[in-house]
Order: structure tokens, then C-alpha cells, then sequence
């Protein structure tokens, strides 16, 4: 008798069901964390999720459920989904919801097993400090039976590994961590410290940044007893509570230049994080609130080769920041420059030379150019030959209450700034459309002119 015959349909099946079983488990994960709506979805939509979830942890976004993606999903994590994973900016908001008072209060339900209280304490001090240290807040521990802002508490999540902590955002104030971990200071474990801060950020308004070394990256990837708050985390946490630091408005470089005359050439944010504002040949640097940092020094200093009074200018969602001037562009990859000059037209079809000034936005992720009267649409994500439709250029007037012939442009956050002159237009990206109460003085209201 030939017992393989019977053996391999046996073994087939087996196999089937194994695959099966996975696929559902791999259904299940992108569902809990924010990549499919359903658990139960088709091979298209099973490879988008993937995609998308490759792309926010930072991996090729091939869509296969290779090993490199698998080891990543075994990892423990914070068990809040990625909500938001727009491909042109970093850290991201949990709805914009922000605590409008100034002086928290937090205290402790329950404790891990294995540390102190009192060095419980003492880590999330550090780590609600380091947060404060950017943001004109205070937070102080009181008993828990006193009432609080945010409550913490250590319990069940879904047993050792995968969920380690989870937090709900303002004003709800809960902060949950995983009390089946080993919860250590240093070394072996799941630290206490980078976890007490990653849940702080989601109870600021903070979500999930894609990072790595942010400390709002989802997956917990070990001990650094360097940790702390990367230039993405400061640049999240200063543009969503920008109002808590609106009067921190000394400035630690000089603004007399700015002042006299707030015309500017362009403004940007750079891969650091802070925003660049060029005017002649001199640069000035700010947080993402438009506290002054530093400044005025030449930009041949800090982008040797690059020419002054600037068009205009972006950073592209892979550190690549592109100058224009006239009818030329330069690349520049971590303040060095990548080539040689090369004209605007041979780098982008039917976009024109002598731009006011381009930006991604954040409304749509596209790249868009502006000069006099109109604006341009260009779409990176289309075969080339087709990433401007033919409907470009449009009319300014679409952008509803942006002037003609504006002088720079830039998009922070989910706002975007126009320039023109000595002032300013902020823009309503989810409503399309010019604030109320706009234009204001860029002197002002962002330089920190008095």
C-alpha cells in the first residue's frame, strides 16, 4: 500500500489550517492596532494593512507577512492602536484633545510587584518631568484617595508580552500598565521609566510616533539607559500645547532683523524637527511653536554651497530637503548637499521655475508649489509624466482666503501657514479654509516682536 498518497493530503491540510490560523492571527493583530476595520478581510485589503503597518514601524512596506514583520508583531508593545499613519509626518495627535489647565494632579491605584513604592514615585516623576521641561506645565502626586487628573494603575492586560500599557487620552486621565511584566529599573525586564513615559505622552495627547527612536514608537525594543525625549517627541508635544507656550517668548538668538523687516524668504521644517526660516543669506532656527532658538547665522554655515535669498523650500517624509531658487533646485541630505544643481524641470514634469513657495500638506500628503496667482499639485506617488494632472495649475483663490502672490509657505502640524509681506495667514487644513482673525503680524505673533 502506498501510505503517502494517503500522508500528503493529511499533511496538505494540516499545513492549510496552519496558514489559515495564522492569517487569522495576523488579521486579528492589524485589527486591535488600527490597520483593518474588520477581521475578516480579502487578500487585497490584508496586503494594504500590511503595507501601511510596515511602513509606520519603520520596515519595507512589501506587504508579505515576511520574518522580519512577524518578529516585530511578537514584540511587546503599547496596546494603543497606531490611530494615525499619514506618511508625511512623524509623531501624531489623539484627536488634538489637549488638558487646558496648566497644573496636573496624578496618583497610584495599584503597584507592580517587585519595586518599591517610593522608586515607583521617583521614575514617573522623571518621566512626567521630562515632559514638563518643554510645555508650562506642572504635575504633582497626591494620595489615592485625594482626587486627581490622571489615575496609574498596574493590572492584567493580556498576560506577559504583546500589551505592556495602555492610556487613554485628555482628558480621561488613565494610564494602565501591564501588571504581569517584570517590571525593572535597568537591565532585564520591561523598564519602568520608558514605558512611564511613552504613557504619559498618549495622556498628554500624544499617539503613536513611527520613530524609532522616539518615545512614542509603539514597540518596546529593549533596555536604553539613555532614554528620553528625541526631537520628534519635543516637536510633537510643543505644537500640540503651542498655547500653553505662547508666552515663552524670549527669544535665545536675535530677532532684531526679523523685527525690523518680517519678510521672509521661506520657511521649513528641517529633519531635526525645528523649523528654519531663511531671509537673505541668513537663517533663523525655532520649535515648532515658533519659540526662538537660535539665530541669526548664515545658511552657507549651515548648508555649505547653497545660495541666498532662497525661494523656497520643503523637507520630503524621507529627510530630503530640497532648496529652490529661480529656475534650479539643491538636495540636501543631513545639511550636506546630495549632487549637483539641477533645474526645477527636469526634476518635476509641468511644475514651473520662480516659485513663491511648496510644501507637503498635511491634508492630502501631496506635494504643492505656488507661484503668483496659482498653485500646482504634484502627486509622488503617480508614474512620472502623471504626478501633475491635467487640471494644474488651479487658481489660489480655491485655497479660500490665501492671497496671490505669497512669499513662503509651510505646513506644521495639521496647520498651515501662509506668508505675504508682514503677515501672516494660518489655514484651516480640516475645514479648508483661513482662521478667523486672520492675517496677523509675523513680527508679532511668531517672531516674538513686542
Amino acid at each position: 500500500m502506498n501510505y503517502l498518497a494517503y500522508l500528503f493530503p493529511v499533511l496538505f491540510q494540516i499545513q492549510n489550517q496552519t496558514d489559515n490560523m495564522n492569517k487569522s492571527m495576523v488579521m486579528n493583530y492589524l485589527h486591535d492596532f488600527g490597520y483593518l476595520p474588520i477581521t475578516k478581510a480579502t487578500d487585497n485589503e490584508m496586503k494594504a494593512a500590511l503595507q501601511d503597518y510596515q511602513y509606520f514601524i519603520g520596515m519595507k512596506p512589501t506587504g508579505e507577512m515576511d520574518n522580519e514583520t512577524m518578529d516585530m508583531m511578537l514584540r511587546p508593545r503599547c496596546g494603543k492602536p497606531d490611530e494615525e499613519k499619514e506618511r508625511t509626518k512623524r509623531y501624531t495627535f489623539l484627536g488634538n484633545s489637549t488638558w487646558a489647565k496648566k497644573d496636573l494632579l496624578y496618583r497610584f491605584d495599584s503597584y507592580p510587584l517587585g519595586i518599591n513604592s517610593n522608586d515607583v514615585h521617583a521614575e514617573f516623576k522623571r518621566a512626567f518631568n521630562a515632559w514638563a521641561k518643554y510645555v508650562k506645565m506642572s504635575f504633582k502626586l497626591v494620595q489615592n484617595t485625594e482626587t486627581s487628573d490622571i489615575s496609574i494603575n498596574f493590572r492584567s492586560l493580556d498576560g506577559e508580552g504583546r500589551s505592556i500599557g495602555y492610556a487613554l487620552h485628555p482628558t480621561h486621565g488613565v494610564v494602565i500598565l501591564d501588571k504581569d511584566e517584570t517590571w525593572t529599573m535597568e537591565g532585564e525586564g520591561v523598564n519602568l521609566f520608558q514605558i512611564a513615559i511613552h504613557e504619559i505622552g498618549h495622556s498628554l495627547g500624544l499617539g503613536h510616533s513611527s520613530k524609532r527612536s522616539s518615545v512614542m514608537y509603539p514597540y518596546y525594543l529593549g533596555y536604553n539607559r539613555n532614554a528620553g525625549l528625541d526631537i520628534d517627541d519635543i516637536k510633537g508635544i510643543t505644537t500640540l500645547y503651542a498655547s500653553h507656550t505662547s508666552d515663552a517668548r524670549s527669544p535665545k538668538g536675535d530677532n532684531t532683523e526679523l523685527c525690523r523687516d518680517p519678510k521672509i524668504d521661506t520657511i521649513f521644517t528641517a529633519p531635526d524637527g525645528y523649523v528654519y526660516v531663511l531671509k537673505n543669506n541668513q537663517y533663523w532656527k525655532f520649535l515648532p511653536n515658533f519659540v526662538m532658538v537660535d539665530g541669526p547665522d548664515l545658511i552657507q554655515n549651515r548648508w555649505p554651497g547653497l545660495p541666498s535669498k532662497i525661494d523656497a523650500a520643503f523637507t520630503s517624509w524621507n529627510n530630503v530637503t530640497i532648496f529652490y531658487k529661480g529656475l534650479y533646485m539643491w538636495k540636501y541630505v543631513l545639511n550636506k548637499q546630495f549632487g549637483e544643481p539641477k533645474l526645477i524641470e527636469d526634476g518635476y514634469d509641468k511644475v514651473p521655475s520662480h516659485i513663491d513657495a511648496t510644501f507637503i500638506w498635511s491634508g492630502s500628503g501631496h506635494l504643492y508649489f505656488f507661484r503668483g496667482d496659482k498653485y500646482w499639485m504634484y502627486n509622488s506617488y503617480k508614474p512620472l509624466g502623471m504626478r501633475v494632472k491635467y487640471i494644474f495649475p488651479l487658481p489660489i483663490w480655491y485655497w479660500n482666503g490665501v492671497p496671490n502672490n505669497i512669499n513662503a509657505a509651510t505646513s506644521i502640524g495639521g496647520d498651515t501657514y501662509f506668508f505675504k509681506g508682514r503677515y501672516y495667514y494660518k489655514y484651516d487644513s480640516m475645514n479648508r479654509m483661513v482662521y478667523a482673525g486672520y492675517p496677523r503680524s509675523t513680527a508679532k505673533n511668531l517672531f516674538g516682536c513686542t
